[in-house]
């Protein structure tokens, strides 16, 4: 039995991602029967986030590296090239367009279903456990957003846009004050942003965990909205449908 223990563990891939949501979609697949490294650390921007020697011997020893694509985690690349799996491919446009593609279950499926297959071919003794595993993770992901009742009535306010896609999917408008780390935000844009927010009544500025807001002070000095905070990494959730209804239940209550 200890013997039988052991050859099982020794089939089992080492699977390196970049980000939170890319673990939690992994371990969706492969339910504990893989080991899973995410790079990006709790508390760190994984637009310049750095590797460090540990993440380096991480990614050497994995058997696979997953990632969103060029634009957000694309350093990580060039590391191991002949491993990286880039998961955003077949969603170039959607992807160009906003680069936080997790928070839309619909190119989150897509992803899994890439997941499934890599991880498959890569361990095809246990490709059924894998497809059995993506089927259950995809009909829980589906009940949960049909369950969803609430569509915004007015426009969302965020500081970054990383709700984008699911503000989409949602059949709602997201204002947001920056598109990008370290932008200004000029008295043009500013004046425009406190005028349709007034026009709409929006009173609430979503921000995310860990993200510096202090350019919106102005804004903030204008409108005393109510700040709600949403964890679009999923730090602090054990699943990704958890993640993505938890958001959304945030954004339901705060309006």
């Amino acid at each position: 039995m200890v013997m039988l223990l052991s050859f099982s563990l020794s089939l089992s891939l080492k699977i390196a991602v970049s980000i939170r949501p890319l673990e939690l979609m992994v371990k969706e697949i492969v339910d504990g029967m893989c080991e899973v490294n995410v790079m990006v650390p709790e508390g760190s921007n994984p637009h310049t986030y750095s590797l460090t020697l540990k993440d380096r011997k991480t990614i050497e020893e994995a058997d696979v590296v997953f990632i969103l694509g060029e634009g957000f985690d694309g350093w990580l690349r060039s590391t191991a090239p002949d491993k990286v799996h880039v998961l955003s491919k077949d969603f170039k446009q959607e992807f160009s367009e906003n680069v936080h593609i997790w928070l839309d279950p619909v190119a989150v499926l897509w992803m899994a279903s890439k997941i499934r297959d890599i991880v498959a071919k890569l361990d095809p003794a246990n490709a059924e456990a894998y497809h059995e595993n993506f089927c259950r993770f995809a009909c829980t992901l589906y009940k949960k957003w049909e369950s969803v009742s609430w569509k915004p009535d007015k426009p969302v306010l965020e500081f970054h846009p990383a709700l984008y896609h699911l503000i989409k999917r949602l059949g709602g408008k997201l204002l947001w004050i920056t598109s990008g780390h370290g932008e200004s935000l000029s008295l043009g844009r500013l004046r425009k942003l406190i005028a349709e927010c007034k026009k709409n009544g929006v009173n609430t500025l979503v921000v995310e965990k860990d993200v510096s807001y202090g350019i919106a002070a102005p804004l903030i000095e204008a409108l005393n909205p109510r700040i709600v905070e949403v964890d679009v990494l999923g730090w602090s959730v054990e699943s990704y449908t958890d993640l993505l209804m938890s958001i959304v239940h945030t954004l339901e209550t705060s309006e």
